[in-house]
């Protein structure tokens, strides 16, 4: 039984007794007859007793409303918005070169050079003796790492002047205004059959 139900049966007793003037007999408990002061204390306390066991019975009701405490509003970082606002509309623009070879007498006299980065081709270079050199600007959407293929052909005057094969793939880490260059992994010779190259930083 909890507080406000023992409160509230004794002051009803209390009262009971302030108006009948006792005499009562309820199971085991026996009031004896009592005196009109008796009987005028007794209606007071019971009152009392009444009245704070029906108050803590309103104040602990369970249909009584919980106020909802509403969370103060989080305004977002300036600092992690301004990043996604970045990341989300800005390039990123590298530089890849090439240029012909020459590794003592074996020179370069032509080479066309695809680059694809991610499965895409970014660049294409054709190269001879009137344009030994090339470089193109590649934009990707964010800074990281990229797969890149490299294929094309290659002509050395120690193979014949015949066309040979080149290939190459690896890894680049791309930031802002990085570069890389186009080099060979081996010096040509007459018994090659394909050509290795690769992208590396300047």
């Amino acid at each position: 039984m909890d507080v406000e139900s023992m409160s509230f049966i004794f002051g009803a007793i209390l009262i009971a007794i302030s108006i009948l003037g006792g005499g009562l007999e309820i199971k085991e408990l026996k009031v004896p007859q009592v005196g009109t002061v008796s009987r005028i204390l007794a209606a007071i306390v019971g009152v009392v007793f009444v009245t704070v066991g029906f108050s803590l019975g309103t104040t602990n009701s369970p249909n009584e409303k919980t106020p909802f405490l509403v969370p103060p509003e989080t305004k977002p970082s300036l600092a992690s918005k301004s990043a996604v606002e970045e990341n989300g509309s800005s390039n990123i623009a590298f530089n890849i070169s090439v240029s012909l070879g020459k590794y003592g007498p074996a020179e370069q006299v032509e080479e066309t050079t695809r680059i694809m980065i991610d499965g895409s081709k970014v660049a294409e270079f054709v190269l001879d003796s009137n344009n030994p050199s090339e470089s193109a600007s590649i934009n990707v959407s964010t800074p990281g790492s990229y797969r890149y293929m490299i294929e094309g052909h290659a002509v050395w005057n120690v193979t014949g002047n015949k066309r040979l094969p080149i290939y190459g793939s690896g890894t680049i880490e791309v930031l802002k205004g990085a570069s890389f260059r186009v080099n060979a992994e081996t010096p040509p010779s007459a018994e090659m059959q394909t050509w290795k190259l690769a992208l590396e930083p300047e």
